[in-house]
């Protein structure tokens, strides 16, 4: 039989400013609970953080135990020696070759002359490491002889940040496309990130000019730009855009940031497939009466502000955190112009480190529509969902309200979107993934409530490589609530995507 013994009497001696109170807090070991050697380490472990952040850089608890073979219990001591109190004396950086030492002591929660903490160092390695242009960041401290100050010194070995990219590729969405990238994260090793795209294809053509600033000299303070050129060939209509978007922003601490956008959009809809053009054999595929009301060009004025929550471990190939946003988006009213209306969006995204490096998500995508006095919304900016980006296993845009005459997807006033992925690296060293999905959406009308119609869902399996062109995605979708007229299942493919 194995013998189960409890903790016993639990107290503290040694050297120690926290109260006793404070150090039974601490404390995971609970007189009278069954004894854990996992509770004695994080003891042990809470108890130094807490004398670091103190400035005990070297505080020790060592646990000292008293077995009590009839009672069947384990007294337990914590002898606490906190050591000299030390500050932080020079602060030194090593390996960065391209990024300058003022990009990486701005994400820093200490200074040189302060009290040393256990928790500004933790905190100022995760910003650092946050940043996603290093491998690896790792701080080491030496202790100067006969002087209560401790030296940093910060290791850090860069990762590259930017590809230049030319060739092209096959999407399900979009058909063979060419393609023509420049992107860049750490623009001359300050933190800006730069990036031009063009994406062109027998149906669409796409081209952005992307700049994004962090951190305005310095500070908390964001600010970017957008530029973009679209032309987009659909079954029913054609569609052109042309516009920018300069946005702002303020870190309100390491998590939380609000930002604000604005944005002028000229999209002009023309070629719209008419009754008469369709029986004239002029076009193939009738426009909904929306799509033929709304021909012609608009221009779109909208101001959006968002807050944001991220805790992510890294921007780019998050293992742990959450990431949530939220955003209302005003278009028209005081700011004119033709399109009148009110978008609210959120979503949240939270990822799970799971054994042997691979990472399980879940992820929710929400969004609601009205018209300014009860102005038409144009169509374009209506929600649909479906696709490699949304609910895979369906068509592009394929899940929402439809036109009862012609059957084509117009579009929602409301939706919702859920995802949980499981990516395992097949390959650590080449970046090659194994991901395994299951996808659950749909889009509502005006006039009805959410999930008056139910969600939509599929399940799949996939691969993802970021190969020397960009990231190339494969993946196998399987519809599980299939009606008729609609594909079981669907294969979405895309090579040289945009970094």
């Amino acid at each position: 039989t194995v013998t189960v013994f409890t903790f016993g009497k639990v107290t503290f001696s040694g050297d120690s400013e926290l109260s006793l109170e404070k150090l039974k807090e601490l404390s995971q070991a609970r007189e009278g609970e069954t004894f854990s050697s996992k509770s004695l380490r994080e003891s042990v472990w809470k108890l130094e953080e807490a004398h670091y952040d103190l400035g005990y850089a070297y505080a020790d608890v060592r646990p000292m135990t008293s077995v009590n073979h009839e009672e069947k219990t384990i007294d337990l001591d914590f002898v606490v020696a906190m050591g000299e109190k030390v500050k932080i004396g020079r602060i030194d950086i090593h390996g960065n070759t391209i990024t300058r030492d003022r990009v990486i002591r701005r994400e820093f929660t200490l200074a040189e002359g302060e009290w040393f903490s256990g928790g500004a160092i933790k905190n100022s390695q995760r910003k650092v490491t946050k940043l996603g242009f290093f491998e690896s960041a790792d701080f080491d401290f030496k202790k100067r002889p006969n002087e209560p100050v401790v030296d940093v010194d910060e290791s850090i070995k860069e990762q590259p940040t930017g590809t230049i990219s030319a060739g092209g590729g096959y999407s399900t969405t979009d058909g063979f496309f060419g393609m023509v990238s420049i992107s860049q994260r750490n623009l001359f090793g300050y933190g800006y990130q730069l990036s031009l795209n063009g994406n062109f294809g027998v149906e669409h053509d796409t081209y952005t000019l992307t700049f994004n600033n962090p951190r305005i000299f310095d500070s908390n303070v964001y600010g970017g730009i957008d530029l973009y050129k679209s032309f987009r060939e659909y079954d029913e209509y054609d569609k052109k855009s042309l516009g920018f978007t300069v946005r702002g922003g303020l870190a309100l601490d390491d998590d939380w940031s609000v930002r604000v956008a604005y944005t002028l959009d000229s999209t002009d809809m023309y070629n719209v497939c008419t009754q008469a053009g369709y029986d004239a054999g002029a076009c193939s595929s009738l426009a909904s009466v929306v799509a033929q009301e709304q021909e012609g060009k608009r221009i779109t004025a909208s101001v959006k502000p968002s807050i944001a929550y991220d805790t992510r471990d890294n921007q780019w190939e998050a293992t742990k955190g959450v990431n949530v946003k939220a955003s209302v988006e005003l278009a028209g009213g005081p700011l004119g112009h033709d399109s009148e209306y009110v978008k609210y969006e959120a979503e949240a995204k939270k990822y799970f480190a799971m054994p042997l490096d691979s990472v399980f998500t879940v992820e929710g995508h929400g969004g609601l529509l009205r018209g300014i006095e009860g102005k038409p919304i144009p169509i374009y900016e209506r929600f649909a969902l479906g696709g490699m980006y949304s609910v895979r296993g369906f068509g592009w845009r394929d899940i929402g309200p439809k036109d009862a005459a012609t059957g084509e997807v117009i579009g929602g006033d409301k939706y919702l979107q859920f995802n949980a992925e499981y990516l395992y690296p097949l390959v650590k060293e080449a970046k090659l993934k194994m991901v395994l999905f299951f996808d659950s959406g749909n889009a509502w009308d005006v006039g009805q409530d959410y999930f008056e119609t139910p969600m939509r869902i599929s399940t799949g399996i996939g691969f993802r490589w970021f190969s020397p062109l960009g990231p190339l995605r494969l993946e196998y979708g399987h519809i599980l609530d299939k009606k008729d007229g609609e594909d079981g299942s669907r294969w979405d493919f895309s090579i040289g995507g945009f970094f």
